[in-house]
């Protein structure tokens, strides 16, 4: 019978010595300690595997104020329930299709302030691209703003009265009279923006389209080619 034993492969002192004594002595402490690395790695890895974690969403690259976040934008990501809020995300479908209200950097959980629903026109408004003379910059999908014209509405509105009714002297002098301001639509949902500046405009008017009242929609189609209109937030 052949045994094999780590103490036969070292040259040990004849047996019963004080040196082979302390040789085994620290060979049985090393043995020792070595076992209870083993057994405290072993055992945390246990332990960490039992820990709950929940699923967060988070960016996997910078996505810019007013974009569309897209499944492939997004990750979900595991982490402790001590750090997670009731306003993140918790799937790829919610943060889907929704407009980022805010810059949103990468590896940033998806918090529900920061991505909105992406807008739904009202019943009862039309969709209506106008190109507007103000910054669209500070707009995002899903925003409420009134829709006013720079230059007013007198010169449009004397030019209705006049071509409808030339002859009636009261129209005339009706018409006469100024106005302060304009507010072309009082309540404008802003559905989506062309970032790209209208290349047949000079002045870099950008077109945005807003979903607003029909009536509203006509008066903007009649002042948006004669007169500058801007976005205003409530």
């Amino acid at each position: 019978m052949v045994t094999f034993s780590v103490f036969s492969k070292l040259n040990l002192p004849p047996t019963g010595s004080l040196r082979q004594r302390r040789m085994r002595y620290t060979l049985r402490r090393i043995a020792a300690a070595a076992c209870a690395g083993f057994a405290v790695l072993f055992g945390l890895q246990a332990l960490t595997s039992h820990i709950a974690t929940v699923p967060v969403v988070v960016a996997v690259h910078d996505i810019a104020r007013g974009g569309t976040i897209g499944a492939s934008d997004v990750m979900i990501r595991y982490i402790p329930p001590s750090a997670v809020s009731d306003s993140m995300l918790d799937s790829v479908d919610d943060a889907a299709g929704r407009i980022a209200y805010t810059d949103i950097a990468n590896g940033d959980p998806i918090l529900k302030q920061m991505a909105r629903n992406a807008p739904v026109a009202p019943k009862g408004t039309t969709v209506l691209e106008v190109r507007l003379t103000s910054t669209a910059g500070d707009l995002t999908p899903g925003d409420h703003v009134q829709l006013v014209s720079a230059v007013g509405c007198q010169n449009n509105q004397s030019a209705q009265h006049l071509r409808s009714d030339e002859a009636d002297t009261t129209d005339a002098s009706r018409t006469a009279a100024p106005e302060e301001s304009c507010v072309l639509a009082e309540d404008a949902l802003v559905m989506g923006i062309n970032k790209t500046a209208d290349a047949s405009y000079t002045d870099g008017r950008q077109l945005v389209s807003f979903a607003i009242a029909p009536n509203a929609a006509a008066q903007v189609m009649q002042l948006q080619e004669t007169g500058a209109i801007m976005a205003v937030m409530h």
